[in-house]
């Protein structure tokens, strides 16, 4: 193919790009090992587990993960989000943790365990009825 200009252009690959997070990793070539991501000004390049979780070392630690330390890094646990439904009212826990509970009414937030939110749920309720 010959430009206007006179020069050659050569198809362009097509570049794969994903989103994780806020972050945009690319794949120019199409090799697996071929992911590249910007984090903080530095652009870590790589499979695709190792730039996930370069991702999320740096949302966590605000540290850029050296690639030959990626193998030996067990990632931390997941806590899994609960949301328990007590009475019409959404009580969440996002920490794991047994003081983490929470819920949002009318604008304002209520935290503390969840035997305490259900306990100020019930008062409240009462004291709507009469």
């Amino acid at each position: 193919m010959v430009s206007k200009r006179g020069e050659s252009q050569l198809p362009l690959p097509p570049v794969e790009r994903r989103s994780y997070g806020d972050f945009l990793l690319e794949n120019a070539d199409g090799g697996i090992d071929s992911w590249k991501a910007k984090i903080n000004n530095n652009v870590v390049s790589g499979d695709l587990d190792f730039i996930k979780t370069s991702i999320d070392w740096w949302c966590d630690r605000k540290m850029i993960l050296p690639q030959k330390e990626a193998d030996t890094i067990i990632p931390p646990p997941r806590i899994r989000r609960e949301i328990v439904i007590y009475r019409g009212f959404k009580i969440i826990n996002d920490t794991g943790e047994k003081n983490g509970w929470y819920m949002l009414h009318k604008g304002k937030l209520l935290k503390g365990t969840k035997s305490a939110i259900e306990e100020q749920i019930n008062l409240a309720i009462r004291r709507t009825r009469y």
